[in-house]
């Protein structure tokens, strides 16, 4: 792992110095005990020991992973899907959680990261029923993520003093602000757009700008 962070490299081949650490790398991501439920839980042990008594930023955002380069070569098992590429789009999402500290910007690490995956066959517009999905539960649509990992975060950062969860508009979520925010956990997110603001009687931009 220390490897993977310093070289930046995402292939094993390169990441390996010699044919002996190349093995060694493709028999722990073939173990079983090594899932991505064990590495996520200890990455979120670290950094929840790590922010004791901290006040820290927690920035999370979606990245999408493109494999359709390698489509020949990849097992389509139900771990892939349809992205949002507008061609030649294969592969999943992911959503990690990034915890620096909120003076210095030293990161911790990360507290949460989600995975997850459309199916491989694209809905047609035609036949997508909009209402439908706007009457589903929370946990049934993709925003769902930016809440779970909201709810896991606050969970691993609870030794922290404060927590500032800081997210795009994407985060402008009904649930998540109904659920996540206390005494130390606060939700900021960006937007650059404008929207009505009652208190202000006109744009939030307008509005905060004036304050």
């Amino acid at each position: 792992m220390r490897d993977l962070l310093i070289k930046g490299s995402h292939t094993i081949r390169q990441l390996s110095e010699n044919s002996s650490a190349q093995k060694g790398n493709y028999r722990l991501l073939q173990n079983d005990r090594a899932s991505e439920r064990s590495i996520i839980s200890s990455l979120g042990k670290r950094c929840g020991a790590a922010v004791r008594g901290k006040v820290v930023l927690s920035i999370q955002d979606t990245s999408e992973i493109n494999l359709y380069s390698h489509k020949n070569r990849i097992k389509k098992d139900g771990t892939i899907g349809m992205t949002n590429a507008a061609k030649n789009g294969l592969g999943f999402f992911i959503h990690p959680f990034l915890v620096v500290d909120a003076s210095s910007c030293y990161p911790y690490g990360y507290c949460a990261v989600q995975l997850w995956n459309r199916s491989l066959e694209k809905e047609q517009k035609e036949i997508r029923d909009k209402h439908k999905y706007k009457k589903a539960p929370i946990e049934e649509k993709e925003s769902y993520e930016w809440l779970a990992s909201s709810k896991a975060a606050k969970e691993v950062l609870k030794e922290a003093e404060m927590v500032i969860i800081v997210q795009d508009r994407e985060g402008d979520i009904y649930e998540q602000f109904a659920t996540i925010p206390d005494e130390r956990t606060h939700l900021l997110y960006g937007q650059n757009q404008t929207e009505h603001c009652p208190k202000a009687g006109s744009c939030s931009l307008n509005y905060l700008c004036a304050m």
